[in-house]
């Protein structure tokens, strides 16, 4: 009788209120758990199916979101200060756009100031390399320029050294516009023949208070008067 007794109870568990044998049933003790108890009962816990889990929260989800790429890209921008290797995995994995990210790292190296954030662009630039295009490359220098001219550190002593590290004509007239330096844009777009870089400079001038805008003005709509092809019209809005 008592081994019939001991293997019901082992069967059915103990007895209700017993402190023997195992969990008690008693609603304010832990119990015993079934992955596949559909019980309401207040003396059993019972697994939810996992798509009803809540998740638990990873930087690295991605579910496709617009939201997802911004974080990612925010991550892989931040890790590109710590640790680029690291960085750029994140990059490649998620198929992220590493211009921007770059971008996005330069900027923050910028808003530092002074000679480290200096030495800490040189080396983001030279761990760039040639892992995205020339044109994607000066985005990447015009951003932190552009920082140092009119951010709260301002280094315009900065911002002119990055001029330096501009390759395209375009970038180049973009990055001496920022600076302020109205004229050198200028023969930097004359010299690249280009309308389109000749106008943006046109159009910095006409808005410009500093002296002596409005006559770089008249220069530049001269010249495009005698520079612009025939059967095109120059642009002066």
């Amino acid at each position: 009788a008592a081994a019939a007794t001991a293997a019901a109870e082992a069967a059915s568990g103990p007895a209700a209120g017993s402190m023997s044998g195992g969990w008690s049933t008693n609603s304010r003790s832990p119990t015993a758990v079934s992955s596949t108890s559909a019980s309401t009962s207040s003396s059993t816990i019972t697994f939810r199916p996992r798509s009803d889990r809540p998740r638990f929260y990873s930087l690295f989800d991605d579910d496709g979101s617009t939201a997802a790429s911004d974080r990612l890209r925010s991550l892989a921008a931040a890790l590109c200060l710590v640790d680029f290797d690291v960085a750029f995995r994140v990059l490649a994995d998620f198929q992220l756009p590493a211009a921007a990210a770059f971008a996005q790292a330069a900027a923050a190296i910028a808003r530092r100031g002074g000679r480290t954030s200096m030495a800490a662009l040189a080396v983001l630039l030279r761990d760039i390399g040639a892992s995205i295009s020339d044109a994607e490359r000066d985005r990447v220098v015009l951003t932190a320029l552009t920082v140092y001219a009119v951010g709260e550190s301002k280094d315009l002593r900065a911002a002119k050294l990055l001029l330096l590290k501009l390759r395209s004509a375009r970038y180049r007239t973009m990055g001496l516009l920022v600076c302020g330096q109205k004229k050198e844009a200028f023969k930097v777009a004359k010299q690249a023949a280009s309308v389109e870089l000749v106008e943006m400079v046109l159009r910095e001038a006409r808005g410009g208070r500093e002296r002596g805008d409005q006559a770089l003005a008249k220069e530049i709509e001269g010249f495009l008067a005698t520079h612009t092809p025939r059967g095109s019209t120059p642009n002066h809005t």
